[in-house]
């Protein structure tokens, strides 16, 4: 199961192999004796009986012995005896017991086969089993030195035979305390491995391991699986702010949470730095997310009294991904698990479903146009990794045109048209350097033109892909201005397609209310007066009319963003 583990197993392989050959060798060993004592040496009728007996007792300890070797249980690393187990001791305590009564009881040469019992259980099953087979043992050796010796003889053999007693405990206890250190040395060694010094869950190795495991787990019983990828917001200006000893009682009061929220089949571990997973087994995405909304909970009544934070406030960003429905491997099950966090964190919903407006077209698509659909993924992660406000932006900005557009009583196709529009209309800037996307100052004439570019860029990429045709004009238009002042084609008026209008007044609208490094965010008041100032020049006035009316409720931006979220439509 995880490299630690499956060397245990391995090890514990080879052990339960060399047991049950042993066995084998056992029942070999008492059925030539009992061949040797009744068929060899006394022919009589009686004796054929007992030698028939045998026979078969020998045969059935062979049998057994030959299938435990064989059965798949057999590279289990559990110390429970199962009911065969015992089965097949008592068949050889009886045996080797009857073997000393035939061969003169307390006389017999052959009471050393118990210490085969003895070492094999230990060995097997540890020390208090062990213990018991040397019970059981010295029990036979009593037997047939007292019950059956002959009355009034004094057994001169007794005083070896407790002697012999005495060894069979020794070597028990010898050999269960060797395995039980052990034991004890491997689980030490697995937490080394496995744990996090820091917070006491598992780490990042172990967590790929189990996720394999546990995908591995849902193909065979065909079951699915959740995974929550859990990030502190603003950690790393708390610890900046007051010490890396302040941010680490932080992280280990927030794993102890973590902890009491999910349940003993679910495996929690610290990913990195300020980041968090859980594995939550035989769970979907509602469970899931109510369980994240648990956390939240208990951490804004925990922490916001005890640590200071940004605005005085704790908060958590929240991904979740499914298996199979979001991904059909461990690599993409992560990587979805951490887009729905980051647009959880940069879309404000703190707790984010993976959803993703470009999976809604596989269906219809043919082979190669999905070929170009995986392709245009790629171009997006490319365009996060170059710019993550880009990435925050998309988001928001679907979130706001979806809005308006229901505000407008947009449905159906139309309203997909412009929402994978929304979602790909900086696909573009993927052409742009990233020395460009993140300027700091005033861009360049020559800069300038070249981020007018990246709406023809943009529609260039789609193109090839008809499921996505109709959101062509989207893209292409969505930086033309009432008054035809825009780009890249200076239109005006009605003759720039409403679905890009409608982009233009979300587009914009994300852009003033975003910090980026030229500019500070405007609030929500100063942002809905600017798009105001500017209907009919630069935006439609009816479009503007009908989002204003659905935000002018909200007190801020964050509560416009905590009451939407990306739906599958």
């Amino acid at each position: 199961m995880f490299s630690l583990n499956e060397k245990r197993m391995k090890r514990n392989s080879c052990i339960n192999e060399y047991i049950a050959i042993a066995k084998i060798f056992c029942a070999l060993l008492i059925s030539i004796i009992l061949i040797s004592y009744f068929f060899i040496d006394r022919l009589s009728i009686f004796n054929s009986i007992w030698m028939i007996i045998s026979l078969y007792i020998f045969i059935l300890i062979l049998m057994l012995s030959l299938w435990n070797y064989f059965q798949k249980n057999i590279t289990g690393c559990s110390f429970v005896p199962k009911i065969l187990d015992v089965f097949i001791l008592l068949i050889f305590f009886f045996s080797i017991t009857f073997i000393i009564y035939f061969t003169g009881a307390h006389e017999s040469n052959y009471k050393n086969l118990y210490f085969l019992l003895t070492i094999i259980y230990t060995l097997r099953f540890g020390l208090n089993f062990g213990i018991a087979v040397s019970m059981l043992s010295s029990a036979g050796i009593v037997f047939n030195d007292i019950v059956l010796q002959p009355a009034l003889e004094y057994n001169i053999y007794l005083e070896s035979d407790l002697i012999t007693i005495a060894i069979l405990f020794l070597t028990s206890w010898l050999l269960g305390n060797f395995i039980k250190t052990e034991e004890k040395r491997l689980q030490q060694l697995e937490k080394i491995a496995n744990v996090d010094g820091l917070t006491g869950l598992y780490n990042h190795r172990f967590f790929q391991e189990k996720l394999d495991w546990e995908i591995k787990k849902c193909e065979r019983n065909k079951k699915s699986l959740a995974l929550m990828m859990i990030d502190i917001d603003f950690f790393k200006l708390y610890n900046d702010s007051y010490g890396h000893l302040k941010g680490d009682i932080l992280l280990k009061e927030f794993s102890q949470i973590i902890l009491s929220n999910i349940r003993k089949c679910d495996t929690a571990a610290r990913y990195g730095g300020d980041e968090f997973t859980v594995i939550f087994p035989d769970l979907d995405g509602k469970q899931a997310r109510s369980i994240g909304e648990r956390l939240q909970k208990t951490i804004k009544e925990k922490f916001n009294k005890d640590f200071n934070f940004t605005n005085n406030t704790m908060s958590v960003s929240i991904g979740i991904a499914l298996y199979p429905e979001h991904a059909d491997n461990k690599k993409d099950l992560i990587k979805k698990a951490d887009e729905a966090m980051y647009k959880a964190k940069y879309v404000n919903n703190k707790i984010q479903l993976y959803y993703s407006v470009l999976d809604d077209l596989k269906s219809t698509m043919n082979n190669s146009e999905i070929e170009l659909l995986n392709s245009i993924k790629t171009l997006i992660s490319i365009i996060n990794a170059k710019d993550r406000y880009t990435f925050g932006h998309s988001e928001r900005v679907v979130c706001y045109t979806r809005v308006i557009a229901e505000a407008l009583g947009l449905k159906g196709k139309d309203l997909k048209t412009l929402i994978y529009g929304a979602y790909l209309h900086d696909i573009g800037k993927i052409e742009i350097d990233r020395e460009i996307l993140n300027k700091q100052g005033a861009l360049t004439e020559d800069e300038w033109e070249i981020i007018k570019k990246h709406p023809n860029w943009g529609a260039d990429i789609i193109k090839p892909i008809s499921s996505l045709v109709d959101s062509l004009p989207v893209i292409l238009y969505h930086h033309e201005k009432m008054d035809g002042t825009g780009y890249p084609f200076g239109l005006k008026g009605r003759e720039i397609p409403l679905s890009a209008r409608i982009l233009a007044v979300a587009d914009s609208f994300d852009a003033m209310t975003s910090d980026r490094p030229y500019k500070k965010a405007m609030s929500l008041k100063e942002a809905i007066k600017e798009l105001e100032r500017d209907c009919n020049t630069h935006f439609d006035s009816k479009i503007v009319r009908a989002f204003v009316q659905v935000i002018d409720k909200y007190k801020n931006v964050d509560e416009i963003l905590d009451d939407l979220s990306i739906k599958d439509f």
